[in-house]
């Protein structure tokens, strides 16, 4: 996160109340602005306080804010009413003076910051020439990732499956059926016509636990998948590489994600196996 670097205060004294229709035309150009600011929707921002001051922090450019009291008070109600319900609740308890001050102090930091341009996405990753979704959903799936086991050989202190974290199931024994993992590839070729090539990924638990499986699967999708190009890829802590598993990887273009927390002495500091020992030497050695 990018150090504080800027400060929006002022030095605005409050004034006496101001009616709407007393405001004049500076006013109404600071409520414009507000109004194309936000556009019907409230930019991706966060309001926080500590005892020392008030705070924005703005999600589009990671940046903090710093904030003086009126300046806070007046982000506070724009993110909490429409504009101009924003404005006349600040302009009742503040006064024109303070209004006018504050609002200053928000647009220059729009201009020099660039803050408040992130806004709610509306889609994901769908441009606007998609109006069919049933069609794209049924033509352009790109990849699936086959759980194949919940077992695993470790027992990283951080895994959510570990003991720590009680909201979460512990480590597991299931694993997937050929018969479900068949169906899963037949999805992805029947699914994914539109697309030049489509991607198979194995994931556990740790997958390497059940070769042979990957093997099965592998043939299968090779086998169905004649008419385009298919690719496979697999994470792993690759403890349990062996030369042959290896060979089997390449022959068949994996792409292979290794977890790998560094050097030894801060990989074997969590990454450790169910009697507590590291892992890092291990994995070196399924290398060779």
């Amino acid at each position: 996160m990018e150090p504080l670097n800027y400060k929006m205060r002022n030095s605005a004294v409050k004034g006496s109340t101001v009616e709407r229709k007393g405001a004049g035309k500076e006013h109404k150009k600071y409520e414009s602005l507000f109004s194309e600011v936000w556009n019907g929707q409230k930019p991706l921002a966060k309001l926080f306080k500590t005892p020392r001051s008030g705070y924005l922090y703005d999600t589009g450019t990671n940046k903090i804010l710093e904030c003086d009291e009126l300046v806070f008070k007046l982000l506070q109600n724009l993110y909490a009413s429409d504009v101009e319900s924003a404005v006349q609740a600040f302009l009742d308890k503040h006064g024109n003076n303070a209004f006018l001050q504050a609002a200053k102090e928000i647009i220059e930091a729009v201009e020099e910051e660039n803050i408040f341009k992130l806004k709610k996405a509306t889609q994901f990753g769908l441009s606007d020439h998609f109006h069919d979704i049933d069609d794209l959903l049924n033509t352009t799936v790109q990849s699936i990732t086959l759980e194949v086991t919940q077992a695993c050989n470790l027992r990283c202190l951080y895994c959510i499956y570990h003991d720590h974290f009680k909201e979460k199931r512990n480590y597991g024994r299931q694993e997937m059926s050929l018969e479900t993992a068949k169906k899963a590839i037949r999805f992805l070729k029947e699914h994914s016509s539109k697309n030049e090539r489509a991607v198979c990924g194995f994931y556990g638990g740790e997958p390497l636990l059940r070769p042979r499986f990957i093997k099965q699967c592998v043939d299968y999708a090779k086998e169905i998948f004649n008419d385009r190009e298919l690719s496979f890829t697999i994470t792993t802590n690759a403890v349990l590489v062996t030369p042959a598993i290896a060979k089997s990887l390449c022959k068949n273009g994996f792409s292979v994600t290794v977890s790998l927390d560094g050097p030894a002495i801060y990989h074997d500091r969590y990454r450790k196996d169910a009697e507590g020992n590291g892992s890092f030497e291990r994995m070196l050695r399924s290398r060779s």
